[in-house]
């Protein structure tokens, strides 16, 4: 079971979470600091926490997307490293964020993808 980590579920977090939701071997949680937010993904039957630092113990992210504003990206990296697995993948949908910015707090791995707007209006 591969576990997907959205930190940020804004209009494009969103989205994706919406038209991930259903896929087979795949757990979501999310983090987002807006209640609002987070009790829309809930609707959706995912865990979501107002904080990494509220995750469970223990929990292991194979894969960490962060959907924030450009300039929330930077501690959402640092945050996220503390829970993203040895072999983990972690990315970044923010327009203008860099990977050398985000390999500045996370080491070598980070990715970083641009999707368009249609991309937020897509349905599952």
């Amino acid at each position: 079971m591969t576990q997907v980590l959205l930190i940020g579920a804004g209009n494009m977090g969103f989205a994706m979470l919406r038209t991930w939701i259903g896929m087979e071997d795949y757990r979501f949680a999310v983090v987002d600091v807006d209640e609002s937010l987070r009790q829309r993904a809930e609707r959706l039957g995912v865990q979501t926490y107002g904080a990494v630092s509220g995750l469970r113990a223990g929990f292991a992210a194979d894969v960490v997307v962060i959907a924030t504003k450009p300039q929330a990206v930077a501690n959402a990296v640092t945050e996220s490293r503390s829970v993203l697995g040895q072999d983990g993948l972690l990315m970044s949908v923010a327009a203008g964020v860099t990977i050398d910015a985000m390999r500045r707090r996370a080491g070598e791995g980070p990715a970083s993808c641009m999707p368009n707007t249609p991309a937020a209006s897509a349905k599952a």
